[in-house]
């Protein structure tokens, strides 16, 4: 809570959207279960992976997949469930585990609730199953909104399924997002042909550097 210039307060809540639960919400389950011990496993499950965590900034990968194979068998609260899974989904994916990982990730019953379960899968699959990964991209782009590296990454994924024209919209898409992205500036270089390569302009004036811009392009 805040107070704004005209004096009025302004309530604010706090959400990392992939996660999917905001600070008042969890407050909201804290409350619900105070009065009894349903939240212990939550606690012990997070102590694990905070412990897992701990671990892989030592370089202590084998103790830490220890450490995260002890938060995935415990069992917590309805309402905690689908969010406890993308975590130790994420632990999983630092751990290089991606079958793992992708099975905590399938374990989330409301992905529209929880979008790291789609972003997961997508991390999953990337090279693997590039059509999956992209549907999974796509589902988590319909949760949160675009954004540079994800478009970046579905862009390559297309390029790789030999699907040029949707790749491009990616790239504009990238574009409309941050103006001097070079590699969606080449990507669109090599599409334009040599009569209608003066469309890239309209990009490059918007730059603050155009010319530079053009010259890293060109090498």
């Amino acid at each position: 809570m805040a107070p704004a210039r005209d004096g009025q307060w302004k309530l604010y809540d706090w959400e990392r959207l992939d996660l999917g639960l905001s600070e008042s919400a969890e407050i909201g389950i804290y409350c619900r279960y105070v009065e009894s011990n349903r939240l212990d496993s939550y606690y012990t499950l997070s102590d694990h992976l905070q412990q897992a965590d701990d671990l892989i900034l030592e370089g202590d990968y084998l103790a830490a997949a220890e450490q995260v194979k002890l938060a995935e068998n415990i069992s917590v609260v309805a309402e905690l469930s689908d969010f406890c899974h993308v975590l130790v989904g994420y632990r999983w994916q630092q751990l290089s585990e991606f079958p793992k990982a992708r099975l905590s990730f399938e374990k989330v019953r409301h992905p529209e609730q929880m979008p790291g379960a789609f972003f997961g899968l997508m991390n999953c699959s990337e090279y693997d199953d590039p059509e999956f990964a992209l549907r999974n991209a796509t589902q988590y782009e319909n949760c949160v909104g675009p954004g540079v590296d994800l478009s970046s990454r579905k862009a390559r994924m297309l390029e790789r399924l030999k699907r040029p024209e949707e790749a491009m919209i990616e790239w504009k898409k990238i574009l409309r997002l941050e103006a001097d992205h070079t590699g969606a500036l080449s990507a669109l270089l090599k599409e334009f042909s040599d009569e209608n390569k003066s469309d890239l302009t309209q990009y490059l004036t918007r730059l603050d550097d155009p010319v530079q811009t053009a010259i890293t392009l060109v090498d």
